[in-house]
């Protein structure tokens, strides 16, 4: 099985006709992969631990849809160290039961993060945390709808992709 490095682009909104994509991509990797939709427009926006919560229970759910339950930490935990939490307590217990499949998050509406950011309701670390989980956790994968300009997005997110290699998919 090839390994996938990480990151996804695509043009192509994953929402309205293009949320038909999403879920196309979702049964063609379906071997290699647990797709996991996070709609950023729902997700909560109070602080990290709301953030990684929200995606640990979407991930938690998309299993159930499977017929793997998954015990998600305590909110507690959560608060108390959200990024620790959500990769050392979390993310690790979830590879167990994806029999050899990465974890692949698509993110729908991605540069809503990027606002909450400049509204001050999440603070500018999530985009480290992010990226540290692209570099270091090999089991999770990221789908992200390209943006528009992307040299305005790397400098308002902080972000740098250079040890990463994106892959262009467009739809068949």
């Amino acid at each position: 099985m090839s390994q996938l490095h990480n990151l996804f682009f695509n043009r192509q909104r994953i929402t309205e006709p293009g949320y038909f994509y999403g879920y196309r991509l979702k049964e063609e990797m379906a071997a290699s992969h647990l797709a996991i939709l996070v709609d950023m427009q729902a997700k909560p926006a109070r602080g990290a631990a709301d953030f990684l919560c929200s995606i640990a229970d979407d991930i938690a759910y998309e299993l159930e849809e499977v017929d793997i339950l998954l015990e998600l930490p305590d909110r507690a935990e959560f608060e108390k160290a959200p990024e620790f939490t959500f990769r050392n307590r979390f993310l690790r217990q979830t590879y167990n039961l994806l029999d050899g499949r990465n974890l692949l998050l698509m993110f729908d509406e991605f540069e809503e993060l990027q606002r909450r950011v400049e509204a001050g309701r999440l603070s500018p670390d999530i985009f480290s945390y992010l990226r540290n989980l692209m570099q270091h956790e090999e089991r999770v994968d990221l789908f992200l709808p390209a943006p528009t300009s992307w040299k305005s997005w790397r400098l308002n997110t902080g972000l740098s992709f250079s040890t990463l290699r994106p892959t262009k998919k467009s739809p068949s």
